[in-house]
């Protein structure tokens, strides 16, 4: 994770920026979830909502290591995210989970209550699958993204950020930068609908959409993603 690490801690401030110059309205909130594994050097490590200075200086401040098995303490990840200071009322809360490793076997339980809590809550989780990620971290992120009303964003070899990446199991979708696709994801929290990729942003396409959908063998029309 630390190429995934470096590439936030270098871009939020584009980021940020293009996020308040498109909604200028708006007071966004930022808040820190970090988590490892049992007997690292931390199990969770968190900052609760802040403004974007505070953010950036807790974002800068932390690097990678530990591990040595590959499974990480995911349950505990979300369950922390859950206890932030979430905004309640008619405002956006979602939340961006990178991540490159799945749950431990066993903790399915309370992964899923987690996710539960973040639905009624409503907040939406946009999961980020970074390089080294399997099928079982994508299927458990495509069902928080699905169950929350979030959406599922993988990393392609496209994007330069870490090691060679897996291709996902989504028939049909455009490769876009990695820091347009975190802008677009909070458009489309913040206009209450998707918002696709410009033509400029497209890197390359997976799949023959037309007018927005794929034709494949098995699954017959597809949306593009």
């Amino acid at each position: 994770m630390g190429d995934e690490l470096s590439y936030l801690q270098n871009e939020i401030d584009g980021i940020a920026q293009t996020i308040k110059t498109k909604f200028p309205q708006t007071t966004p909130r930022y808040g820190l979830v970090l988590y490892k594994d049992q007997a690292d050097a931390y199990l969770t490590r968190w900052f609760d909502f802040k403004g974007l200075d505070e953010f950036r200086s807790n974002l800068a401040a932390q690097t990678v290591g530990g591990g040595g098995d590959y499974p990480e303490a995911v349950a505990a990840g979300l369950e922390q995210v859950m206890k932030l200071s979430w905004r309640t009322g008619a405002v956006s809360r979602m939340t961006f989970w990178v991540a490159d490793a799945p749950h431990h076997i066993g903790d399915e339980a309370s992964v899923k209550a987690s996710i539960d809590a973040a639905a009624a809550k409503d907040v939406h989780i946009y999961p980020v699958a970074a390089s080294g990620a399997d099928d079982r971290t994508e299927f458990t992120m495509r069902t928080a993204a699905q169950i929350t009303g979030g959406r599922y964003i993988f990393l392609t070899d496209d994007s330069g950020i870490g090691n060679a990446h897996a291709e996902p199991h989504i028939p049909c979708y455009h490769v876009t930068k990695f820091d347009g696709a975190l802008v677009r994801m909070v458009e489309s929290e913040m206009s209450g609908s998707h918002v696709a990729p410009t033509a400029e942003e497209i890197i390359r396409t997976v799949g023959a959409p037309k007018d927005g959908r794929c034709t494949t063998k098995d699954r017959g029309d597809v949306s593009i993603y």
